[in-house]
């Protein structure tokens, strides 16, 4: 602990990875506890004291939960900051980037991430609903002490563990609405460059004691990045199968080009409204069949001008090789004639990506290149390509 007066303010302790606070001296054996360290990484949790008799026993119901940020006010303690007690901030509030006020208010402007789709979001929130599932009953929230309310069942607006049904005596425990889960998808390339989703029919008879709702539809999404937004593409009723008996969706959007990478996913939706989670998102590069016979292989961009014009997470330096058969190499080299890069392209679609690094995995300088294509068979092809960055 410490507790001696004297020390500068900032002096550093401990080997210099932690600061001491104004004015304060390290004192005794004892260490700098994670709750009173400015850059701690330790979290405790503790119970008791009990006393025990001989063959008494302890049940312990724990939820470890997850939420988006705190309730803007409560009072929280640890974690990055230079005061151990400290008001949670608010995410409404004024953005400033550079000196320039991007909004004034952050969530009225642009509102939670795509992923937030519930209207239980901060830690505060998702910790009342688990005493509600343990409970099994409905906890009244005060929003002025942001916890629960004050009632006849809690009047102090605490809950105890002695008030209630140990885990092993309670009947009432977890009873939490079900919804139907989401499908398995396929997500896969035709050969007329359009993506086709596909899912059996077996969500259909899923059943639970607390299923929300009947399943009545298929939502169908896709999204640029794995964290969203999610764009809803269509709806897809029960029963509406192909002659596979299967469920299925076509994308032919003709601005999602070959080479990019998209996240698609769909969700079950019952005959109220109840929606699953998108627990299949699946991610995806748009291609087509791969080619019958080597002739022609194109770079595209070719020439690659400071950035791809692909969409997409990690797309901005992509080149695609378009024009492949199923089994081929590609050789990249410089103009000197030096070997920059070997790609093994060993798939049944059309083209393959290269992000410009080399194979002593260095990122390749502004230049003209040569690319020399061969399969097994012995067929080759040739090209030259221009970067500029």
């Amino acid at each position: 602990m410490y507790g001696e007066v004297g020390a500068p303010a900032g002096f550093p302790s401990d080997g210099g990875h932690f600061v001491l606070p104004k004015g304060r001296k390290w004192k005794g054996r004892a260490r700098f506890e994670w709750d009173e360290s400015y850059n701690g990484g330790q979290a405790i949790t503790g119970f008791g004291p009990y006393v025990l008799e001989l063959g008494d026993k302890l049940e312990f119901a724990v939820a470890e939960v997850i939420g988006y940020g705190g309730t803007p006010g409560k009072i929280c303690l640890g974690g990055q900051r230079k005061t151990q007690f400290f008001p949670v901030r608010d995410w409404n509030r004024k953005v400033v980037l550079n000196g320039k006020v991007m909004t004034e208010h952050y969530l009225d402007d642009f509102g939670y991430p795509d992923y937030i789709n519930s209207k239980v979001i901060t830690v505060n929130q998702v910790a009342h609903k688990a005493h509600e599932a343990y409970l099994g009953e409905k906890i009244p929230y005060d929003p002025v002490r942001m916890g629960p309310a004050k009632t006849e069942r809690f009047p102090t607006g605490m809950i105890f563990p002695e008030d209630n049904p140990r885990p092993s005596e309670n009947p009432n425990k977890y009873k939490i609405p079900v919804p139907v889960p989401a499908p398995v998808i396929n997500v896969e390339n035709t050969a007329t460059a359009t993506v086709k989703i596909t899912w059996n029919r077996a969500v259909e008879s899923f059943t639970h004691p607390r299923l929300m709702g009947k399943l009545a539809k298929f939502y169908v999404f896709r999204a640029d990045f794995a964290s969203g937004p999610f764009t809803l593409l269509d709806s897809v009723e029960v029963g509406d199968v192909n002659e596979d008996n299967m469920y299925e969706y076509e994308d032919t959007d003709q601005t999602f080009k070959l080479g990019e990478t998209k996240y698609y996913a769909v969700t079950s939706v019952d005959e109220h409204g109840n929606q699953s989670g998108r627990t299949n998102f699946t991610k995806h590069t748009k291609n087509v069949a791969s080619v019958e016979k080597l002739t022609k292989v194109y770079a595209v961009p070719n020439p690659f001008i400071k950035e791809s014009g692909f969409e997409g997470a990690g797309q901005k330096n992509a080149i695609g090789f378009y024009g492949l058969p199923e089994r081929a190499t590609i050789r990249i080299y410089s103009f000197s004639g030096q070997l920059v890069e070997t790609i093994e392209h060993d798939a049944r679609v059309f083209s393959t990506p290269w992000f410009q690094v080399t194979r002593n995995n260095q990122d390749i300088a502004s230049g003209v290149y040569f690319y020399v294509v061969t399969t097994p068979s012995g067929e080759k092809a040739t090209g030259k390509l221009l970067i500029m960055k």
